[in-house]
């Protein structure tokens, strides 16, 4: 088998499906495709396909999941920001929000529906349960789960600017 230095070409050739202009060599794309070609050497058989083939597909590979771990990454960044709010305003209105919740599910006016609502976002947000496990307890899907959790979480907000 050739040295490795003789299939960067195959690394450029790849990423540069993912970062069609500007300069490359420079990219996370890049470093992304090199270490899918160090990984193809790593799992190379020589009994099975060839090189190219696995090259190929491990370098592609490398370079979806570095993206996606960048975007994951810039998703918990923005997520974790900050807004400048006092701790104390922060736990009164944590508190007022919990006891908002509190005496909205024990309140027999409300519709139904949106006391299941709430109850879902509760427990989802404030007792930490997956959307998953919410999905099987009340037996329906993860996604409807999710959404009714939205849904809750729209009714516990409409509800703090009625009191405002």
């Amino acid at each position: 088998m050739k040295p490795i230095e003789e299939y960067i070409y195959l690394a450029k050739n790849v990423a540069r499906q993912f970062v069609p202009t500007g300069p490359l060599e420079d990219s996370d794309v890049y470093s992304d495709a090199l270490m899918g070609l160090v990984l193809a050497k790593q799992r190379m058989n020589e009994d099975k396909a060839g090189f190219t083939t696995l090259a190929c597909r491990c370098i592609k590979n490398q370079i979806i999941d570095g993206i996606r771990q960048r975007n994951r990454q810039n998703r918990l960044n923005i997520n974790s920001e900050e807004v400048d709010v006092p701790q104390q305003e922060k736990n009164d209105e944590q508190y007022a929000a919990l006891f908002l919740v509190d005496e909205f599910l024990n309140d027999p006016t409300h519709p139904y529906r949106d006391r299941r609502n709430v109850e879902i976002a509760k427990k989802h947000y404030v007792d930490g349960m997956t959307w998953t496990d919410i999905g099987k307890k009340i037996k329906v899907s993860r996604t409807m789960a999710m959404n009714y959790g939205r849904i809750g979480l729209e009714v516990i907000k409409n509800k703090m600017c009625e009191i405002s």
